[in-house]
Order: C-alpha cells, then sequence, then structure tokens
C-alpha cells in the first residue's frame, strides 16, 4: 500500500533538504535562500487544505533562510540526517535524528531537529508567548528518545537539545538531563507494554482533520470520517 504525501509533508521534507544540503556543503549560506525559492515548486507539489493559506509558508520560509547566519567554523556537523537501529528493553527501534553539531569551543554535541509547525502563538492581549505545552513535550520525547539512540549507537553523549522552527524563525535550546532522558525511556517501555497488552485496536477517527489530510492511507481507510 502507498503512503500518500500531503502538503505539510512535502513542506517538511523540502525544508530539512535545504539544512541537509547546507550542512553537507554543497549551498553556502548566501545560497540558502534563492535553492528555497527555486526549488519551491518542485518539491512542495500538494496543495495545502482549502483553509489553510499557502503564502505565509512560502514567505516565512523564504525570509528563514535568506536570513540564516550560523558559525560553521566553531560546530561541526557529525551528523547529518542519520539512522540508527536500537533497543529500548527488548524492542528495537529506529531513530533519525536531523543533525548532531559538535561545539569545538565547548567540547559540548547539540541534538538539532526542524519542526516546520509553529507551536506558539501570541496572547493579544499583553504581547507574551503562549507554548503549546503537549506539542512541545512530545517534541523533547522524541529528541530525548534520539539522544539515547546516538550515545547507544555513536558512542557519545548529547549536552543539548535545539529544535528549530523555521516558520517562526524562532530556535528552543534545552539542557540534556539524566532525569529527563530517564522519564523519557519510561514513558516509552510503559507504551510498548500497553501496545503489547491491547487486544483490540478500534479506529481512531476523532480529528477530521488529520484523517482528511494527513494520514498517508486516507484515500484507502473504510473508516475516514466524511
Amino acid at each position: 500500500m502507498i503512503r500518500l504525501p500531503n502538503f505539510f509533508s512535502d513542506y517538511g521534507l523540502f525544508v530539512h533538504e535545504v539544512f541537509e544540503e547546507y550542512f553537507n556543503g554543497n549551498l553556502s549560506e548566501d545560497e540558502l535562500g534563492e535553492y528555497f525559492h527555486k526549488n519551491y515548486d518542485l518539491k512542495v507539489t500538494n496543495s495545502p487544505p482549502a483553509f489553510i493559506k499557502e503564502r505565509p509558508y512560502i514567505e516565512q520560509g523564504q525570509a528563514f533562510f535568506n536570513a540564516w547566519d550560523f558559525d560553521l567554523e566553531r560546530f561541526e556537523p557529525v551528523i547529518i540526517e542519520g539512522t540508527y537501529s536500537f533497543k529500548i528493553g527488548d524492542t528495537e527501534l529506529t531513530g533519525r535524528p536531523d543533525l548532531v553539531l559538535h561545539d569545538l569551543e565547548t567540547g559540548d554535541y547539540i541534538l538539532v531537529d526542524y519542526k516546520t509547525s509553529a507551536p506558539f502563538r501570541v496572547d493579544k492581549r499583553n504581547g507574551s508567548v503562549i507554548r503549546d505545552k503537549k506539542k512541545m513535550d512530545d517534541y523533547y520525547k522524541q529528541m530525548y528518545i534520539y539522544a539515547y539512540a546516538v550515545r547507544e549507537e555513536a558512542g557519545f553523549s548529547i549536552d543539548s537539545i535545539s529544535i528549530i522552527f523555521p516558520r517562526l524563525s524562532r530556535t528552543e535550546t534545552v539542557n540534556w538531563t539524566q532525569e529527563q532522558e530517564d522519564e523519557t525511556l519510561d514513558w516509552v517501555t510503559q507504551t510498548i507494554t500497553a501496545i503489547k497488552e491491547e487486544e483490540e485496536f478500534p479506529p481512531n477517527t476523532k480529528s477530521k482533520f488529520f484523517c482528511q489530510q494527513l494520514c498517508g492511507v486516507r484515500d484507502y481507510c473504510e473508516y475516514k470520517p466524511e
């Protein structure tokens, strides 16, 4: 069965490609904006849902890559779009970290991920930034799983985690902690146990948006809500 792409997956994969070309040395800082502009229509071939405006996605991505400024002399890429197979307990998993940088000044290793969602909004009453806590917590769970995979398979430890949000021109960085990793691995273990013990898997059609726009088998699923 072929898994179907969508506008959001097209956009996310394209942003990843731009970063990959840069960190592999195939594009310079000055070429990123032009590359994004010239290749957007070739890479983002699916249209967004009718209620989503595409123009802001284009403008935000263009502005981000036009302004990209990074010190490659200090931060050495050591993993670029890596793939690792590893075990948590008896379960084998696959992790695909976007990027790991080695800070040549401090010796730290930084796990980097790119997210094309926008889990922040500005409170119009006071201008404060409000985070989508659940989404950010889920992102950090993913990052801690990747950090564990890097240590197990590549042999070095992650010191901090940075998530880049290109559409917002925003980066969120936290220090890695053993406590948070332990909590994440416990969550993974409990989730796997719950799946193994489950006897029925009823379809989850609560989100019509997911079912109709994002699901990779949306054109084939007999449970798709109308």
